[in-house]
């Protein structure tokens, strides 16, 4: 009997030299399945079962052998057949690690020979043909006692689905004998032991392979997916993918998942490959669908997208993965108006041929020709400045924006030699301070002057039909003294109705006049250079002889008998005199009924100088005093000038001034005419009619963009007014930081104003569109451009009243410009300065003109409290303006006073609250908003020292980092209500991130009561990835804070 099963092992061996096991891996789909083998006996060691032990009974139990015939390969076999119950034959594996399995699977590949081929029958009913599969699991490698038989519990009954009875020498016969079973184990321990219980089979075990399943790692659409052991039967396991290395989530994407089957295959390919989850860090590209790969020297990529990437513009170099590529040596990018992807340039070189066009006693025309090299920019504009002028006050038309090659300066001496300066600048030309400008000079000597007006006119009423006119000739002897007198005598002083008499003498004998007539005379005097200008009209009365009258005021008279005309000159003298007292008590009264008002406004200002408001107003200002030292602020009159651009600027002239509005019309802007402009496109409605954006083709010039404000058919008078007072108004500027009046259509319907076009809008419009795009650096450079604009106007004598983001336009290079001027009026200085456009200014010492306004609509949010109050505008107020639109502009856009009402806004503002600074304000920002609100507006900055300020952070960037922490203070008497939200959805909406909404209900955040106590952790576990949303809710939720726990009523601002 043991002979016989003998023979059947040998045999049995045979079949693993005819039987290879191929293990099939599918490696062509690695993102479906996966398996890791723990333990396989026929490739581990060779195959020789290294670590199995067969535990004998009475000696006998599993065998181990090999033979040649089968390449060395073992198999254990046992063939006890027909011993008594008790026999037990096991065969134990080694000690296996589980890894981070949690279901593994045996494998076994075995032969069995069936019981019917033994014919006796008492081995024939102790035959068995299955076997007992056992396990032990343990954290550790046990031995001795732990791993007795009776340690292990039975897993599986090992049971043949085919056997033999007798043995075969065909190979394929044989082969068709193997069995394959597969067996599954939900892993409890660190690892586990297999074992072979045989109680009286006759089998040979060729093969134990023992692996589990797991889903791969995997990366689709850049997002990875871990490798995931796979989970027991039946179940799913949910991994949430991660962006790939140099890549991030998209803004208010979720993150994408997958599901691991048991078997290793990963479900839901299809919905995570639907669409893109991540995109490629700023400075990388997507190389394929797993890798995002760095930018190589010379391209860049500015933001987080799946684009590739730029190549450098000219002029600029970049590194390895650059976001942005940077000025080659001698190169220069003015982020102001230039946007970081832009090539950069160089300032110009100098202009060329300069030439005098014109040569008079008073006045020049001087033009040039273009730079050679406009350093690679199409902005470039030209200076003109006198060398060694001293304190003359030279006047340049135009006074800025010099783009075109000529130039007219008045107010020269006759006879002086004069050297000017022609400067040619760009873009870059104020970033690169330290090269020098290039410049070209010409020099010149003006001409003789032409005589003065005649002085001293002297009238000698001779009788009732002559007059004897005398004249001081002292003043006239520019150009070698006068040679020749023009008298023009007449009722009336048109040329068709006067006469003009000539003679080389001093006086003349008038004639042939009719008594009662009053006729007008004017002379002026003639010297080698030409004639020069006709003396002021003087009035002849002829009624009675009198004694002779001096009409210049200073020469001498005659005391000859008067008569009738005598007395009517008189009577003027008299009617003039009159006048003259009667303005003198209306100055007076003027100058008391200020005084008095003045007086009333003390009590107001007082507010914050006295009392407990005014404690708090004191500390708080000595806090930002030395906060500012902190920040090494220095005074406005210590801040460097800068580059010295020459402006001189003529005053303003209000429109209403005219009996008729089309004169003014005519004076200050252009005719253009309407087949000149097509209209594009139709931008909005205004308040006269439609704005469009059209192009403007003028004969030589360029196309241009422009834009067009059309009269809407059928408007009022009183509309047509106000349409054509805004065109007048605009004509009289010319400022790059202001908006430019190309010109006006009235000559044919519909009646058009044509300015400069726009591309980027109104600037609060702009600034929530860009929101957190834009650095501060170039919000404080726009900042800059307003204040420079408003400093311009301010010098003119002129008073904006509705400075608002609103009312700022942003041109496609980002410089902004004021506009709209409906509210605007002139500077009516009534507090002792030189009239309109004079001394007191807001670049003068005094306060600056006042308009006092005749009723409607105030734009509480943006006004300073006097004007509120008494109607009372100054170029101050507008600093106060300026002030809140610094606020609007580092808030990118947020509405001042946030929802308050009016009411609301102008008690808070008396009791000393200030708006706070916004988020990532740096704190010099905030001080320049903070002196602009002063209460006392004589205190307020003016213009010219703000845009000294604003030149100094732009040029000291380090000023720009410098922060401070919220002040403490104790909170007013008078409390702002704040905002009651209605629902965590209202009060999305109003932050515009009502896209959130979902992503806060799923996250269990259903109410407002729950919104204060969110940290920056939960925002990220919501999926809001996007850093400018996560400060925007992040300070809305301080804010809540601060209510919840009554810190103070009025949220985070200030008290002055």
């Amino acid at each position: 009997k043991q002979s016989h099963s003998n023979s059947c092992f040998v045999r049995l061996l045979l079949l693993i030299a005819i039987v290879k096991q191929v293990r099939a891996v599918d490696t062509s789909d690695a993102t479906r399945s996966g398996n890791k083998t723990l333990l396989d006996t026929y490739s581990d060691n060779d195959g020789k079962w290294a670590g199995w032990e067969s535990v004998l009974y009475n000696g006998l139990g599993w065998v181990s052998s090999n033979s040649p015939m089968v390449g060395g390969r073992f198999t254990y076999s046992v063939c006890q057949v027909g011993l008594n119950g008790s026999a037990v034959f096991m065969l134990r594996s080694p000690y296996i690690n589980a890894d981070d399995a949690k279901r593994v699977t045996v494998k076994l590949r075995f032969t069995s020979r069936s019981c019917t081929a033994y014919p006796n029958r008492e081995v024939y009913i102790r035959c068995k043909e299955t076997l007992d599969l056992m396990v032990l699991q343990s954290d550790r490698p046990l031995n001795g006692s732990d791993l007795h038989e009776s340690k292990f519990t039975k897993l599986s009954t090992v049971a043949p689905s085919i056997t033999f009875t007798t043995v075969s020498n065909n190979p394929e016969e044989l082969a068709k004998t193997v069995n394959t079973n597969y067996y599954t184990l939900d892993v409890v321990k660190k690892g586990f032991y297999i074992g072979l219980r045989d109680t009286g089979s006759c089998m040979a075990m060729m093969q134990v392979e023992i692996y589990y399943n797991y889903c791969p790692r995997v990366v689709l659409k850049l997002a990875e997916y871990a490798r995931t052991p796979s989970p027991t039967s039946g179940e799913l396991i949910r991994v949430n993918g991660s962006c790939a290395p140099n890549s991030q989530l998209m803004p208010g994407a979720a993150r994408p998942t997958l599901l691991c089957r048991h078997t290793g295959e990963w479900f839901g390919i299809d919905v995570a490959t639907a669409g893109d989850f991540c995109r490629c860090a700023a400075g990388y590209a997507k190389l394929n669908d797993s890798l995002c790969k760095a930018c190589p020297s010379g391209y860049f990529k500015p933001m987080a997208a799946n684009s590739p990437c730029r190549a450098c513009p000219e002029h600029t170099v970049s590194g390895s993965a650059a976001t942005q590529c940077d000025c080659q040596s001698g190169y220069y990018r003015n982020l102001a108006v230039d946007r970081p992807e832009t090539a950069c340039s160089k300032p110009p070189t100098a202009p060329k041929d300069a030439l005098v066009l014109e040569n008079n006693p008073n006045r020049v025309v001087l033009s040039w020709s273009p730079p050679e090299y406009t350093g690679g920019r199409n902005d470039t504009r030209y200076v003109i400045e006198c060398v060694d002028c001293g304190g003359a006050r030279l006047v340049y038309e135009p006074a800025s924006s010099l783009t075109d090659r000529q130039v007219t300066v008045r107010g020269l001496q006759p006879e002086t030699a004069y050297t000017f300066r022609i400067f040619a600048l760009n873009g870059v030309s104020e970033v690169a301070m330290a090269t020098k400008l290039a410049w070209k000079s010409v020099s010149l000597r003006t001409g003789a002057a032409t005589p003065s007006k005649p002085s001293s006119i002297t009238v000698k009423i001779e009788s009732s039909a002559s007059v004897r006119v005398s004249w001081s000739s002292s003043d006239t002897l520019g150009g070698g003294g006068a040679t020749e007198y023009e008298l023009k005598f007449g009722e009336q002083l048109d040329p068709t109705k006067s006469t003009s008499y000539y003679t080389a003498a001093d006086e003349y004998l008038l004639t042939g006049l009719t008594q009662g007539v009053t006729y007008m005379l004017q002379i002026r005097a003639r010297n080698s250079y030409g004639w020069g200008e006709f003396s002021d009209a003087v009035s002849i009365n002829t009624l009675i002889p009198s004694r002779p009258e001096n009409l210049g005021g200073t020469g001498a008279t005659d005391s000859g008998a008067g008569n009738g005309a005598g007395n009517g000159a008189n009577v003027n003298i008299i009617i003039g005199a009159v006048v003259a007292v009667l303005l003198c008590l209306v100055i007076v009264l003027t100058m008391i009924i200020l005084m008095s008002r003045r007086g009333h406004l003390l009590p107001f200002g007082r507010k914050l100088m006295t009392g407990d408001k005014a404690s708090q107003g004191g500390a708080n200002s000595g806090g930002a005093a030395s906060s500012a030292l902190d920040c090494n602020m220095l005074p406005y009159s210590n801040i460097p000038l800068g580059l010295h651009l020459p402006q001189h600027l003529k005053s303003y002239v209000d429109p209403h001034t005219y009996e008729d509005p089309s004169l003014a019309l005519q004076e200050f802007a252009k005719e253009i005419d309407a087949s000149w402009i097509a209209i594009e496109s139709v931008l909005g409605g205004g308040e006269f009619g439609d704005v469009c954006k059209g192009l403007l083709t003028a004969p030589g010039r360029e196309p241009q963009s422009v834009a067009v404000k059309t009269l809407k058919p059928g408007a009022s008078d009183k509309n047509k007014l106000d349409f054509l007072t805004e065109a007048s108004i605009m004509g009289q500027f010319d400022d790059p930081n202001v908006i430019y009046l190309e010109g006006v259509v009235t000559r044919s319907h519909p009646n058009m104003i044509v300015t400069e076009y726009m591309a980027n809008g109104s600037l609060d419009v702009f600034l929530r569109a860009h929101d957190g795009q834009l650095s501060c650096h170039q919000l404080v450079g726009m900042l800059r451009g307003v204040c420079s604009g408003m400093r311009y106007l301010s010098d003119l004598g002129y008073i904006h009243r509705d400075l608002a983001a609103r009312n700022i336009l942003v041109s496609q290079q980002l410089v902004c410009k004021v506009a709209d001027f409906g509210l605007s009026r002139e500077v009516v200085d009534n507090l002792g300065g030189n009239g309109v456009g004079g001394g007191t200014g807001v670049g003068g010492d005094g306060l600056g003109g006042t308009y006092t306004t005749r009723g409607g609509k105030i734009p509480i949010r943006w006004t300073a409290p006097e004007a509120i109050h008494f109607r009372k505008f100054t170029s101050a107020t507008d600093v106060w303006s300026f002030g809140i639109v610094m606020w609007e502009v580092m808030s990118f856009g947020e509405r001042p006073y946030w929802n308050w009402t009016n009411q609301d806004v102008i008690a808070a503002v008396e009791n000393g609250y200030r708006l706070p600074p916004p988020m990532d304000c740096p704190e010099s920002v905030h001080l320049l908003m903070l002196d602009c609100w002063k209460w006392d507006r004589t205190e307020r900055p003016k213009f010219p020292a703000l845009v000294r300020a604003l030149d100094r952070l732009l040029h000291q960037p380090e000023l720009l980092t410098c922060q401070r922490a919220r002040p403490i203070y104790e909170p007013p008497t008078q409390s702002i209500p704040g905002r009651r939200y209605a629902s965590l959805r209202q009060w999305l909406t109003n932050l515009r991130l009502e896209r959130y909404a979902d992503a806060f209900y799923q996250y269990g955040v259903h109410s407002m009561e729950l919104v204060p106590r969110l940290t920056s952790t939960d925002l990220a576990a919501m999926g809001i990835s996007s850093a400018a949303h996560q400060k925007r809710l992040l300070g809305a939720i301080e804010k809540l804070q601060l209510h919840v726990y009554e810190a103070t009523p009025y949220s985070d601002g200030y008290l002055v």
